[in-house]
């Protein structure tokens, strides 16, 4: 498969929410991640889910195409991620934005290998 498209969109989404409720294990994230116990592993994939879901939410206002929403978003998230690495900001916050920007990236590649589970049911 090949650049980003609505199907990709929705299967990366659908793997990131999976990949979330694992790394939570079943723990709502505000409970996760509350009193102060880090928590990156959650982190990266709420991250992942944030920004695909950023993309579909951007994609149903605008009549641009998955891959002009998601170059947009892509490039904010890495802006982001460099301030908060240039102020070392703490590590659930750089896990947030690595997992944002991965999944992105992954969207616009088209990247579907890691995503089997979904693609097989």
């Amino acid at each position: 498969m090949s650049g980003a498209g609505p199907t990709t969109l929705q299967l990366l989404v659908a793997d990131a929410a999976a990949g979330l409720d694992a790394a939570a294990r079943g723990v709502p994230v505000c409970i996760a991640t509350k009193a102060g116990n880090p928590a990156p592993g959650v982190k990266y994939h709420e991250g992942r889910w944030a920004a695909l879901t950023e993309v579909e939410r951007r994609c149903r206002r605008t009549s641009d195409d998955v891959t002009t929403v998601a170059n947009a978003v892509h490039r904010s998230w890495v802006d982001e991620l460099l301030r908060l690495t240039a102020r070392a900001a703490g590590a659930d916050w750089i896990a947030y934005r690595e997992g944002g920007t991965d999944a992105l990236a992954d969207l616009l590649a088209g990247r579907l290998e890691d995503v089997s589970a979904i693609t097989s049911e």
